[in-house]
């Protein structure tokens, strides 16, 4: 996944939390169109539960972990079936969707956009989301920043990295900043290790 990263350290107490994930509705699709999304049959992939269930169903404290066709899934091949085919072609020439995630500084995801196609602009998406026009109709609570890297404007809810630090200064901040968020990388990074279609 070609992946947009924002960070904000502290979020309004106000905003209900979305949920982690949407649990994935793929067999409730006709065979044809699932196979032609995760390139396998609904049977084989029944069939790959199977096998796989001991293996990857894992008691937690509070919750079973996730069921283990919400698991296995997305790990198949994305490719996409409408006639925009080539808008999912991203930089790297891999089909992708191009997915906005926000954190906060414990790691806990609040926002997350995974709507648009891989060769969308990281700006383009932060342009058109609803934590933008919520940030521009609200105020951030005191002392919270939400961060995003250079494909990101800089707005006065939105900090991003100096393109070409002039000063000692300005490359004290970007080294900070970098710093600061590359929490939401390592929170990529968990979800790569867990679900490898975000790799």
């Amino acid at each position: 996944m070609d992946l947009g990263y924002l960070l904000l350290i502290r979020r309004p107490r106000h905003r209900r939390r979305p949920s982690l994930y949407r649990r994935i509705l793929a067999f409730d699709m006709d065979d044809e169109i699932f196979i032609s999304l995760f390139h396998i049959s609904k049977a084989m992939t029944s069939d790959i539960i199977l096998l796989l269930n001991n293996a990857l169903v894992r008691p937690t404290r509070r919750h079973n972990a996730l069921p283990v066709g919400i698991q296995i899934v997305p790990m198949f091949t994305f490719k996409p079936h409408d006639e925009h085919w080539n808008a999912y072609l991203n930089r790297k020439g891999r089909y992708s969707l191009n997915i906005q995630m926000v954190c906060e500084s414990n790691r806990k995801i609040i926002d997350v956009v995974a709507q648009y196609p891989g060769s969308v602009h990281d700006s383009f998406i932060y342009n058109n989301c609803g934590l933008r026009r919520f940030l521009h109709s609200a105020e951030l609570p005191r002392n919270s920043w939400l961060l995003g890297d250079k494909g990101y404007p800089l707005e006065h809810c939105l900090l991003t990295p100096f393109r070409n630090p002039n000063n000692d200064m300005e490359e004290r901040y970007n080294i900070a900043h970098r710093h600061t968020r590359n929490l939401i990388e390592r929170v990529f990074g968990i979800l790569k290790l867990v679900w490898s279609i975000f790799a």
